[in-house]
């Protein structure tokens, strides 16, 4: 993004000047389209974030080469052209709902309400055979490991239930009946939200229409469900686990911040104050990694920058670092991390960013940014869109892969694409 520099003219009498030799210095009172420095372009809205020089055409994946020639659904812009989209998985997974991994396959809900697998190298899909019992499966959350799918589902005793299915094709024999790993009592409120496991063991976040979460956990090969922790206030739906701790983005009418607790048991306490992530939360146990759109203002009525801020703070507690400041105008929807890199999913793009420091690498681009704003922000930010249009709804990564599912360019299901590291 080029920065802004003031600019002050000389007024003669009679004399003009010329466009050209502000053009370098994209002079905060332009709207454009007039010339800018080589490589960039003002392919945004007069006034706004984008629309003074401020796309870079070389790199811009929906303004490749020039404005407005955008490249394939996750294919990137190097020098003005386009790269290769990412490799397709599947193309009929259920809008909004999470993607999940093993060791060998890639899980989603699919949009015929089929809870489906597909081996991370392609292939045929396979569905996991699902509780049939009266009511089916309740919500669409779900998690996995290498030999179970766990899901909620109203059990034969008219209760809900969390059960358990295989996680692998069927060997064309009879379809197993789901294991109960778990009776959920009437007294949670809410059947959980999301289900997350680590080390063994299956944890669920139940929120009660904004008014508190309850974090309740159960061995993944069955038992009673204990409690982990509760919040009294609400919650943006953002949870992360790791070995040690549960993580919850809370919020209330007048603030928002990170809060845990012990995977053992006991109080939640604040982790980050005064924060509102846009981001889901990952952990790599060590740190907890989120993200959120920052904006700065210019100066007589310039348009400012646009950025995500990627951070990361210690599980164990402390200040808030720095992760990467991405030169975006995005909104980050899902972050996942690995030995490395931090992964951002935003509206428009997935990100690769340094854990140690470093240049922010754009992966996929062009993903499907919306006209419509998100939210305002400072500088003419419009923090990406994404009212209506496509965005990247679920994020995850292996060793080798990172897996994302977005709206289909032109349908109402999602893509799952897998795209290299």
């Amino acid at each position: 993004m080029v920065g802004w520099t003031r600019v002050s003219v000389l007024a003669v009498p009679g004399v003009l000047v010329a466009a050209a030799a502000l053009a370098p210095a994209c002079g905060p009172r332009f709207d454009g389209p007039y010339p800018c420095i080589a490589g960039f372009a003002s392919c945004g809205p007069p006034g706004g974030a984008g629309g003074a020089c401020q796309t870079n055409v070389t790199t811009d994946p929906q303004n490749c080469g020039g404005c407005g020639s955008a490249c394939p659904q996750g294919a990137t812009c190097a020098s003005g052209a386009c790269g290769a989209p990412p490799r397709v998985l599947a193309s009929d997974v259920s809008s909004q709902e999470p993607i999940a991994l093993n060791s060998s396959a890639v899980f989603y809900w699919s949009s015929s309400n089929k809870l489906t697998g597909i081996a991370k190298g392609g292939g045929p899909a396979f569905a996991v055979p699902v509780a049939s019992s009266p009511g089916g499966s309740q919500g669409m959350t779900f998690a996995v490991d290498d030999t179970s799918a766990y899901y909620v589902g109203f059990g034969m005793q008219g209760q809900d239930e969390v059960l358990a299915s295989p996680a692998s094709p069927g060997d064309g024999g009879a379809t197993p009946a789901p294991r109960v790993v778990a009776t959920i009592p009437s007294n949670l409120g809410t059947l959980p939200q999301a289900l997350l496991i680590a080390g063994g063991t299956l944890f669920g976040f139940a929120q009660a229409n904004g008014n508190g979460v309850t974090v309740v956990a159960v061995p993944t090969r069955g038992g009673s469900l204990r409690q982990v922790a509760s919040l009294a206030v609400g919650s943006s739906g953002q949870f992360a686990v790791d070995a040690t701790r549960v993580y919850v983005a809370a919020t209330d009418q007048s603030s928002c911040q990170i809060v845990s607790a012990p995977v053992s048991g006991g109080a939640f306490s604040t982790l980050v104050a005064d924060t509102c992530t846009t981001s889901s939360l990952a952990s790599d146990g060590a740190s907890l990694y989120f993200a959120f759109p920052l904006s700065t203002y210019g100066d007589n009525g310039a348009p400012g920058s646009c950025a995500v801020l990627v951070q990361s703070v210690p599980v164990a507690g402390g200040a808030p670092a720095t992760v990467a400041s991405i030169p975006a105008d995005e909104l980050p929807l899902q972050v996942a991390v690995d030995a490395s890199n931090v992964y951002v999913a935003t509206n428009a793009s997935l990100w690769r960013a340094p854990i140690a420091g470093g240049t922010p690498v754009r992966v996929a681009g062009n993903l499907g940014a919306a006209a419509s704003p998100q939210g305002s922000g400072g500088g003419g930010c419009s923090y990406g869109g994404g009212g209506g249009g496509v965005r990247p709804v679920s994020l995850a990564v292996d060793d080798a892969t990172v897996y994302l599912a977005v709206l289909g360019a032109t349908s109402s299901t999602e893509t799952l694409f897998a795209i290299p590291k």
